[in-house]
């Protein structure tokens, strides 16, 4: 695999049986075991075909005409049993550092994610939507004059609560946002 590639965190809940990574390239990813084969969503569906018209193509060297689901035509295979994909998102523009999942409410998921960039972002990991993306003190860091400025700290830990979210950030040797859980939602949603 590339170097983009490589995952550089990983969560896991027993419970959920969910894993979430983080990867070099800043993307994060979610499986979630099922026992049982699942299908394919449309897109992946859409895809599948696409890519099986282009072999027949490649193979018999000329070009083919689609033909809809003729009954010669194969039907979409079916996920086997264990862990699928079932969430990514490219949001963060550096490596991950941190990924936390976090049970919310009934039946519901939390993704916590951090970067080198010191970008936390907070999802819903079953929907897929991002709920929160900015820096813990809600502003990015401010560069006198335009010119360099000095390096991001980085997320090195997370303590959720249910009312707050605190956050440590390096090099300081204990630096902690409060944000009451929902205002970084609040204040995500005021700013669109």
């Amino acid at each position: 695999a590339g170097g983009g590639m490589s995952v550089t965190s990983v969560a896991f809940d027993l419970e959920l049986a969910v894993l979430a990574a983080g990867t070099q390239a800043g993307q994060v990813t979610v499986f979630q075991w099922s026992s049982q084969p699942q299908r394919l969503t449309a897109a992946e569906v859409a895809s599948w075909r696409r890519r099986a018209g282009e072999l027949r193509e490649g193979c018999s060297g000329a070009a083919t005409t689609e033909q809809g689901d003729s009954a010669g035509e194969s039907a979409a295979p079916m996920l086997p049993a264990g862990f699928a994909c079932t969430m990514r998102h490219r949001k963060h523009g550096s490596s991950v550092t941190l990924v936390r999942l976090i049970s919310w409410g009934a039946g519901g998921l939390r993704l916590l994610s951090a970067d080198a960039g010191a970008h936390l972002c907070v999802t819903d990991a079953i929907s897929g939507e991002i709920l929160w993306f900015g820096f813990p003190d809600g502003s990015p860091p401010a560069v006198p004059g335009g010119g360099p400025g000095p390096p991001p700290d980085a997320v090195e830990a997370l303590e959720p609560s249910a009312d707050l979210l605190r956050v440590a950030v390096a090099p300081s040797p204990v630096v902690a946002a409060a944000v009451p859980a929902g205002a970084a939602a609040a204040a995500a949603a005021a700013a669109a």
